[in-house]
C-alpha cells in the first residue's frame, strides 16, 4: 500500500516490517513475500528468517499437493471420469470380439497394382 505525502502528491511506500515506521519514496519489494520494506530492513537478518520460513512453507505445500505419496488423511479418492463412455466403449469392444472376422475388401489394395 502507498500513502501520499506532502502537498505535491508524492507517494511513499511504508515498511512492512513489524513496528517499523520507515518509508521509502521508491518501492523496495522483497521478491519472495512481495512486501515493501525500508532500506534498513530490506537486508535484515530477521526478514531473511521470514523469507526462509516462507520458502520452507511453500515447499511443504508443494509436497502436500501429491497426497497419495504420503498417505494423507485428507486424500479424496477421485471419481471415475466419463464412466458412461468407458462402459459404452467396453460394450463395443466386447461385441467386436464375438463377431465373425470380416472378409475385407475385394479388389486391389492400392492404386499401384491396377496399372
Amino acid at each position: 500500500s502507498t500513502k501520499e505525502i506532502g502537498s505535491g502528491g508524492s507517494k511513499s511506500y511504508p515498511c512492512s516490517y513489524e513496528d517499523c515506521k520507515g518509508k521509502e519514496l521508491l518501492p523496495v519489494i522483497c521478491p519472495h513475500c512481495e512486501k515493501h520494506f525500508c532500506l534498513t530492513y530490506k537486508t535484515s537478518y530477521n526478514h531473511h528468517l521470514i523469507v526462509l520460513h516462507f520458502i520452507l512453507y511453500s515447499q511443504a505445500q508443494l509436497v502436500h499437493r501429491h497426497q497419495d505419496d504420503h498417505k494423507c488423511e485428507k486424500l479424496e479418492i477421485p471419481k471415475p471420469r466419463m464412466a458412461a463412455t468407458q462402459e459404452l466403449v467396453q460394450k463395443i469392444v466386447e461385441s467386436k470380439k464375438n463377431a465373425p472376422p470380416s472378409k475385407g475388401r475385394k479388389g486391389a489394395k492400392n492404386a499401384a497394382t491396377i496399372i
